[in-house]
C-alpha cells in the first residue's frame, strides 16, 4: 500500500488502498502546514494498521491523528472508513456523521460519508439483532437449567440490543418471576 507523503501537492497526493481486490483511492486535502512529525507518525502507523487489515486500530490511529491536526479533515473520514472496513458498524458511524458535521470538511467525502451511511446503519441493526438472538438463546438454556435470574438477565440484554422485540421483555419478567424474584421483574420496568 502506498503511504500519503504530505509533502507532495494535492494533485499528487493519493493514498491507494487494496480493498477485497478492488482499489480504492482516495485524494487528501491540501494541508495548511506541515504535519507535526509524531501526527506523521501517527498517519504513518495507521496506514500500515490499515494495510495489514488492522482496521480497529486503523481508525484509531487515524482518529488520535485528526484531534492532533483537526485542520486535516481527511484524517477523520480515514478514519471513519477503517472502523467501516472492521465492521465497527458503531465507530464507523459516529465518525461518519462527525465528520459530516464538520465545517471543513470535503464535499466529496462527505457525499461518500452519506452513501456509506445507510449500509452501515442496516449492518449495525443486523449484528445487534444477532447478538439478541445468541443472549436469548443463552437464556433459554439458563431457563432449562432453572438460572431464572441469569435468564432474565439474558432476555435483558437481548431487549437492550433489540429494543423494539418486546418478547426479549416479556421472556425476561417472566424468567424473573419463575424465579420468585420480584424485585429483579420490577426492575426490567426502568428496561423500557
Amino acid at each position: 500500500m502506498a503511504s500519503i507523503s504530505w509533502k507532495l501537492p494535492l494533485a499528487q497526493r493519493f493514498v491507494v488502498l487494496a480493498l477485497t481486490g478492488a482499489v480504492f483511492a482516495a485524494p487528501c486535502l491540501a494541508l495548511a502546514a506541515p504535519l507535526a512529525a509524531t501526527t506523521q507518525a501517527m498517519v504513518s502507523n495507521a496506514d500500515k494498521a490499515f494495510a495489514a487489515g488492522q482496521y480497529d486500530r486503523a481508525s484509531e490511529l487515524f482518529e488520535q491523528a485528526w484531534k492532533a491536526a483537526p485542520a486535516e479533515t481527511t484524517l477523520l473520514y480515514n478514519a471513519a472508513r477503517a472502523a467501516h472496513m472492521g465492521k465497527l458498524w458503531d465507530r464507523a458511524e459516529a465518525l461518519y456523521v462527525q465528520y459530516q458535521t464538520l465545517p471543513n470538511r470535503d464535499a466529496k467525502f462527505a457525499d461518500k460519508a452519506n452513501q456509506y451511511l445507510p449500509d452501515v446503519r442496516a449492518a449495525r441493526l443486523t449484528q445487534r439483532a444477532e447478538e439478541a438472538k445468541l443472549k436469548a438463546k443463552d437464556g433459554e438454556q439458563m431457563l432449562r437449567d432453572k438460572r431464572f435470574r441469569e435468564a432474565a438477565a439474558a432476555y435483558k440484554d437481548a431487549y437492550r440490543l433489540q429494543p423494539d422485540n418486546f418478547e426479549y421483555l416479556f421472556r425476561a419478567g417472566s424468567a424473573a418471576a419463575l424465579g420468585c424474584d420480584e424485585l429483579f421483574a420490577i426492575s426490567l420496568m426502568s428496561a423500557t
